[in-house]
């Protein structure tokens, strides 16, 4: 879906026609990917770099950046440790194969020039009527019932947004059930006689 259908959608649900509120639908439906984006990391969301600059132990993150799945300098995997955990190494100058993430940089040893990172990817944001994202196409209904709670935290329907929310998780946590299930399968070719 695009977010002019996406919206449209949401205008027949929420059943408010008001200038205010359908004025409000882009933001409800962009508050709502940020939300999603959040917690939930499908495999259409997963993007490999293979190389990350790093100087002086500090690199910047992809534009699109949601959550590390994994990152690897030449020596092997490193571990993500918390940023205060990062500046007391950094006093010592110990630090380990270790990274740590503070708003759009990415920190390690110093002695590190370049990363490999698997990482989920925030969905573009949507602006224009025609606009898509992976979570728009690939999650439409898991986007849909999001946009549809934001809408309905703006015109004050609370008890109508907590239920939407908890539908839209449902099937957030349906799709992953899915897409790990799709991840693990496989199987072998078996051939039978005749």
């Amino acid at each position: 879906m695009n977010l002019g259908e996406i919206k449209a959608a949401v205008r027949d649900y929420v059943h408010r026609a008001d200038q205010r509120t359908q004025a409000n639908e882009t933001r409800a439906v962009q508050l709502a990917q940020l939300a999603i984006a959040r917690t939930f990391y499908p495999r259409e969301a997963y993007i490999y770099l293979p190389s990350l600059a790093i100087a002086g132990g500090v690199g910047t993150l992809p534009a699109d950046f949601s959550q590390a799945d994994s990152i690897a300098a030449s020596s092997g995997q490193l571990e993500w440790i918390s940023t205060r955990e990062y500046d007391s190494r950094k006093v010592t100058g110990d630090f380990g194969p270790c990274y740590a993430l503070s708003g759009t940089a990415i920190l390690t040893d110093p002695a590190i020039t370049s990363v490999s990172m698997g990482y989920y990817a925030r969905p573009e944001t949507l602006v224009d009527d025609a606009d898509t994202s992976w979570l728009s196409v690939y999650y439409a209904d898991v986007l849909l019932w999001m946009a549809v709670a934001e809408q309905q935290r703006f015109i004050e329907d609370f008890e109508a947004a907590g239920v939407s929310t908890m539908h839209a998780a449902q099937l957030a946590q349906m799709a992953a059930d899915w897409s790990r299930r799709g991840e693990g399968s496989g199987g072998q070719l078996r051939m039978k006689g005749r």
